[in-house]
């Protein structure tokens, strides 16, 4: 993008002059051996792999404009070159997706894209600021966040038993969730949940009662984080 200019440049590619890729084919090709198996991967292997996630990442975009087509009779497609929430939305997403491997992250951006593309009251900053937080967290943070805004419809949707617990701390409770994550990653995820205001971890620890033990520990930003990023 110039000066001046509100259009988009081309996607980067294998046959687009640039001047930061010749810089760094002469600094590569400089070293031996090393150096040619590294130009082979910064001319041939990083520009295919950025189309192929763009190109699938498109094509997902596409088809779900299609199933909100499908699915809601007052949904127009074209009107969405006129929402501009959506279109900054659009290119942050497309910025994230091209940068990560994980469906399910891929899942997330849609999904957000999904309640920008129809008719809803979400503010300008908090959306892109969700959005920030898909691009700063990870899947793990998000499985954690569901927990923590329903314990017992977290018990009750994946048929656990709830464990006899008469009075202790929460976590024995989240111990028997059946969580995908524990050890070190639990403890980074339930550390930035905190540090983002999203959750609140501490609760975990301290006696409460029965009744207490199912409280939601998530924050009414952590639900409304949920609540953007999950599939309706």
């Amino acid at each position: 993008m110039t000066d001046g200019d509100n259009t988009l440049g081309e996607y980067p590619s294998k046959h687009l002059p640039d001047r930061v890729h010749a810089i760094a084919r002469a600094g590569i090709g400089s070293v031996p051996i090393a150096g040619a198996v590294a130009q082979v991967l910064f001319e041939e292997v990083l520009p295919s792999a950025l189309e192929r996630r763009r190109d699938a990442w498109f094509g997902a975009l596409g088809r779900l404009v299609d199933d909100l087509h499908g699915r809601f009779e007052d949904f127009d497609p074209a009107s969405l070159s006129e929402n501009e929430l959506f279109l900054s939305a659009a290119f942050e997403a497309s910025r994230i997706a091209m940068g990560t491997h994980l469906e399910a992250k891929l899942d997330l951006l849609k999904n957000c894209l999904a309640k920008l593309a129809l008719p809803n009251d979400i503010d300008d900053f908090v959306a892109l600021r969700f959005l920030g937080f898909v691009d700063e967290l990870s899947p793990e943070h998000f499985v954690v966040l569901a927990y923590a805004t329903d314990p017992t419809g977290w018990f009750e949707a994946k048929l656990l038993d709830r464990p006899n617990v008469m009075t202790g701390p929460r976590r024995a409770i989240a111990d028997a969730a059946g969580l995908p994550v524990g050890g070190d990653v639990l403890a980074i995820v339930l550390r930035d949940l905190g540090q983002h205001a999203l959750a609140t971890p501490e609760m975990l620890s301290g006696m409460v009662s029965e009744s207490g033990l199912w409280d939601p520990w998530a924050t009414d930003l952590g639900r409304l984080l949920l609540g953007f990023v999950e599939e309706f």
